[in-house]
């Protein structure tokens, strides 16, 4: 059962791209990644590791609710993300890479398993909930760029139906504390977490920060395959791709982003096929690129930490 569920992304990954392989012109997409600008593609890079510097101070937000009474310093936690960005790339399914990051965040904070869990599944929701906010807000670009609306409806179908289960799950459990009184007390301290305006204000500010960032690592890719994509109309789909990347049901997001650049972008008249195939796999690679520095951090991760005794990590 193990191998089968660890086998599953890498055979639908594999599956999807044979097929996507017969929608367009392989050996453009070759041409095109083996000609790619290296500046821009390293400058794409450099704010890949910036969003993970982002994706860190959220994470920080929510380890320090969990744990108030001690410290939670950031650098150490920009190690864990990047330990968790190269797990995602090299372990078979990205659930394995979370229940990881949830290991080490309970070992180095010393916090109860099911606290660290909690603290992972809140910062996933939190990336998820900013992203089809965002997506919502920017959906009137496409409105004004006067692309088909069946794409547009389906996007708010889709942003909208996530912010309606995330929230669903969490006011709704928070109404049941006799029913799974354990999640329903998790989910009471991730709404108390966002409940002060203050609160709110900064998770809306690193939402922002990780879209805009991803929509200039689009138009950075663009570039270096020779294509040109505002900035307007990255912000527009940043959203879309990123939530596209990490569906849990493929390899680290390859498929799944080429198929969504392609639905976007395609029959809106930005990009024909290959090119948009080539900026997904661009993204892919970039994202790998960024997560090397994981392997290294992995290190001084274990090694480097030593504790309080409110078992909050500090440095």
């Amino acid at each position: 059962m193990i191998v089968a569920r660890s086998a599953a992304p890498l055979i639908l990954t594999s599956l999807l791209l044979w097929l996507i392989s017969y929608a367009v012109d392989s050996r453009e997409i070759l041409r095109q990644l083996s000609a790619m600008h290296p500046g821009f593609f390293a400058l794409a890079v450099i704010l890949m590791l910036l969003s993970t510097a982002i994706t860190s101070l959220r994470y920080q937000t929510v380890l320090q609710a969990l744990c108030p009474d001690g410290s939670v310093n950031f650098f150490p936690l920009i190690k864990l993300n990047l330990l968790t960005l190269f797990s995602a790339h090299f372990l078979p399914f990205g659930a394995l890479a979370d229940a990881m990051r949830a290991v080490v965040s309970r070992k180095l904070l010393k916090i109860p398993v099911g606290m660290a869990v909690e603290g992972v599944i809140a910062d996933r929701s939190l990336a998820v909930a900013g992203f089809a906010l965002f997506g919502l807000l920017f959906l009137p670009v496409q409105i004004g760029l006067h692309w088909p609306w069946p794409l547009i409806m389906t996007q708010a179908a889709a942003f909208g139906g996530l912010l309606t289960l995330l929230a669903v799950a969490g006011f709704g459990f928070t109404r049941r504390p006799g029913f799974l009184k354990p999640v329903a007390q998790a989910a009471r301290r991730f709404i108390r977490h966002l409940a002060p305006r203050r609160g709110l204000s900064w998770q809306l500010c690193l939402a922002a920060a990780s879209t805009g960032l991803f929509a200039a690592i689009l138009v950075l890719l663009a570039l270096s395959l020779g294509l040109h994509l505002s900035l307007w109309i990255a912000l527009a789909v940043a959203p879309a791709i990123y939530l596209s990347q990490v569906v849990p049901i493929f390899y680290a997001g390859f498929g799944s982003r080429e198929v969504a650049l392609a639905a976007l972008l395609v029959p809106s008249g930005v990009l024909v096929n290959s090119d948009a195939v080539a900026l997904g796999l661009s993204i892919g690679l970039c994202n790998l690129a960024a997560s090397l520095p994981g392997a290294i951090s992995a290190w001084s991760l274990v090694r480097g930490a030593s504790w309080t005794s409110s078992g909050c990590w500090t440095t």
